[in-house]
């Protein structure tokens, strides 16, 4: 009896579990696949970077600078969709108050045109499942702007060993609002089980665009005040249609999650025509394209890619066939050793950088202290043209397998082009000291379980990267 229940649970679990991982993914009900031709004075590369000389902290800060040129110039809409943007007050000189200044540009903008459209569409770890209060949401929301906290529960789950247990027994409560254990992001707060429970799911909307009027900004780059020092990558395209489709797959996720009446005018095709390749890229398409734009690389072609996390096994399966091909690979890559602030013991990339320089990678380690190395971008530099992929997805399954909201976009140019210059330009700098070192292939500690166990993580979805 007791064995025959059991067998039960397990095949109603299995059954649950399947449902909701391959369940229909909201973002591409109506969204379809486009490429579009732009000039190339409508496109521009952009970081935020963090570097030291010594004990001195040196930054740039080109995206939060555009972010807020961007937001103060807006016309016509103001559209954002952003990871994290919560009010947390910065004690030391470790962090900038970027929400806070974001939040004054748009409480400002919305002064100066209050027949401007605002929506800003954001992750609902920011209000922790809707058991924390969060400022800043609050406050634009009170100034006329339209705030949708993302229904995650729409999305295909990524943890497949829980996934089915949660279903079963949990998904049908509230998260409750008041709680006695501690916030994992505010120390000072608390939060309720039934949100911590919601939140090993770990599904989130993860996108970083803001789009202005007719142009678009696609980044790795949240607003919050912890990772105001984080190193990231952008683009910033000004054309009507990229900008039009970005909105479109804005709105989709505002309709799912709860805003329906929602309406936003698109500005009429552009026509433009141009000599750089943009094909905006959405959940699973980006690791699609990514894979096929590596398989199609040469004996003499240049690979780099920089990246937070670097954990996706068909990806690093095609990087080690590239490199047997001939293809020249360079790796660049967050120690993890720090998220937030708080300590880690350095998975994925710990154990996967070894796995690729073994392969013949050369790998090189960002050296930033508490912060971390945020950027998303993988370049393919053949003899005639350049692909960059650029964006808010880490090289893991949680981000390229559908599970997350992500959003990237491919540019393919001529080398010659400002645009390939100017990300040229960014690597070369990034691929010296002092911003990265270079990792000799030490064997980690207890290296064969550890990255079995990576990969274990990031095939059942356990992982929270």
């Amino acid at each position: 009896m007791i064995l025959a229940s059991l067998a039960g649970f397990i095949a109603v679990d299995v059954i649950v579990t399947i449902y909701h991982r391959y369940k229909k993914h909201p973002d591409q009900m109506r969204i379809q696949q486009r490429k579009y031709r732009i000039p190339e004075d409508k496109i521009k590369f952009l970081w935020n970077l963090t570097w030291y000389e010594g004990s001195a902290r040196f930054s740039e800060q080109k995206i939060f600078e555009e972010i807020l040129l961007m937001i103060t110039s807006a016309q016509r809409r103001i559209i954002y969709d952003v990871f994290l943007m919560t009010e947390l007050v910065p004690t030391t000189d470790s962090f900038q108050p970027t929400t806070t200044l974001v939040t004054e540009a748009l409480i400002e903008v919305k002064r100066r045109n209050p027949d401007l459209l605002g929506v800003i569409i954001t992750d609902p770890v920011n209000t922790f499942y809707h058991t924390d209060h969060c400022r800043p949401l609050y406050t634009i929301a009170q100034h006329g702007y339209t705030v949708v906290v993302t229904d995650t529960d729409q999305l295909p789950d990524n943890n497949m060993l829980y996934t089915g247990f949660w279903h079963i027994f949990f998904s049908w409560f509230s998260t409750g609002k008041k709680g006695l254990l501690p916030h994992p992001l505010k120390p000072s707060r608390s939060t309720t089980l039934r949100a911590l429970m919601k939140a090993l799911n770990v599904r989130a909307n993860h996108r970083k665009v803001l789009v202005v009027d007719n142009s678009v900004l696609i980044t790795s780059s949240n607003i919050d005040n912890k990772s105001s020092f984080y190193d990231d990558t952008g683009v910033k395209i000004l054309d009507a249609n990229v900008a039009g489709f970005y909105t479109a797959s804005e709105l989709e996720v505002a309709r799912f999650s709860g805003g329906k009446d929602i309406e936003v005018p698109l500005a009429p095709p552009s026509g433009a025509q141009g000599e750089i390749e943009i094909a905006p890229l959405l959940g699973h398409r980006i690791g699609e394209e990514i894979i096929n734009d590596l398989a199609a690389t040469e004996a003499g072609d240049n690979v780099t890619i920089a990246m937070l996390f670097f954990s996706h096994r068909r990806i690093i399966a095609e990087v080690k066939k590239a490199i047997a091909r001939g293809v020249k690979v360079v790796v660049i890559l967050d120690r993890n050793i720090f998220s937030f602030g708080t300590k880690k013991v350095g998975f994925p990339n710990r154990f996967n950088a070894y796995e690729l320089f073994k392969a013949g990678a050369s790998v090189r380690w960002y050296q930033s202290r508490r912060e971390e190395f945020h950027s998303k971008v993988v370049v393919i530099q053949k003899m005639q043209f350049h692909i960059v992929h650029v964006g808010s997805a880490n090289l893991t399954r949680r981000s390229l397998m559908g599970t997350n909201l992500e959003s990237n976009v491919r540019i393919a140019a001529a080398p010659s082009i400002d645009f390939c210059q100017s990300v040229d330009r960014y690597l070369k700098r990034i691929s010296e000291e002092p911003y990265t070192r270079e990792y000799l292939g030490g064997k980690p500690r207890l290296y064969a379980l550890r990255h079995a166990f990576g990969v274990f993580a990031e095939r059942t979805g356990i992982a929270t990267y």
